[in-house]
């Protein structure tokens, strides 16, 4: 799905419909920005089902494994100014989304990362314009977690 936006109410309804921004994760090596624009690509969850998880290894009733996330390109035109505090080095863990402050009247978008609150990417725009792309089929996995699926295990043991 491609999607060109030049209002920010449109936005914020898109962002609502789509529910994209709870938590989502910055892939920081997307960043990229020269002034005029600026692209980042967000990890957003799909739901947590076994479709949606690529299995590594099980043992008894657990699975470690990569959760499926839908890669959300954004980028911004009309760029005023745009301040970016992120820094790789300084954490293991992924950036989630904690806030996404729109401020219609100082024309700005400030996404705020659950890390120490301090990390942020703001987006200060002239006249707003964003292109969206994603492709919900398309599925990026990510993040080996073990998961606990005691249902499963026994429904294999007891058919």
């Amino acid at each position: 799905m491609k999607k060109h936006i030049t209002n920010i109410t449109e936005f914020e309804e898109f962002i609502e419909q789509f529910d994209f921004f709870k938590n989502a994760q910055v892939d920081e090596d997307s960043i990229k920005s020269d002034g005029i624009e600026l692209e980042v690509s967000l990890l957003c969850p799909l739901d947590d089902s076994p479709e949606n998880c690529e299995v590594y290894d099980k043992f008894l009733f657990f699975t470690l494994e990569k959760h499926a996330y839908v890669s959300v390109n954004l980028t911004f035109f009309n760029i005023k100014n745009s301040e970016i505090i992120l820094n790789k080095d300084e954490h293991d863990e992924a950036l989630y989304i904690q806030t996404t402050d729109i401020d219609k009247d100082e024309k700005s978008i400030k996404f705020i990362f659950e890390h120490e609150g301090i990390k942020h990417i703001k987006v200060e725009y002239f006249d707003f314009c964003v292109d969206i792309s994603f492709d919900e089929n398309e599925k990026t996995y990510a993040h080996k977690r073990l998961k606990f699926r005691p249902l499963e295990t026994i429904k294999k043991l007891f058919p």
